[in-house]
């Protein structure tokens, strides 16, 4: 019983925990530079860039944006062009044309980026669809 007791003690504080994090609103220019990034997905969005259009430290962005979302910047932006990517070759366009309409010429890079976000090749994708 008191195994049981503890165990139900855990999962109440780990849903509480949880149900805290989900109430946390994002800060305003976290939010705005998520949005940067969604309507400029075709571009070359780096750290320094973004520290330059929230007039924020490159340091400090770095962090804040970790601790709001979860993840690094760069991952966050290379995530968004890969699920962009994936919904673009599931449209039918060509692996290179999906890559650059997310700002990507490196064909080779973006399918190792694309096989690391999205667990499939871009090519297996393709065929899939086809």
């Amino acid at each position: 019983e008191a195994i049981i007791a503890w165990f139900k003690g855990l999962i109440t504080a780990m849903y509480e925990h949880m149900s805290v994090r989900q109430l946390k609103v994002m800060r305003p220019e976290i939010k705005a530079l998520q949005a940067y990034i969604t309507e400029h997905i075709d571009e070359n969005i780096t750290l320094e860039k973004a520290a330059e259009i929230s007039k924020i430290s490159k340091s400090y962005l770095s962090t804040l944006f970790k601790n709001e979302t979860g993840v690094n910047f760069t991952d966050y932006v290379n995530r968004s062009k890969m699920t962009r990517a994936k919904v673009l070759i599931q449209q039918g366009y060509r692996i290179y044309e999906a890559a650059q309409m997310v700002g990507m010429s490196d064909i080779s890079y973006f399918s190792k980026l694309f096989k690391r976000y999205i667990g499939v090749s871009p090519s297996k994708l393709s065929r899939v669809i086809q």
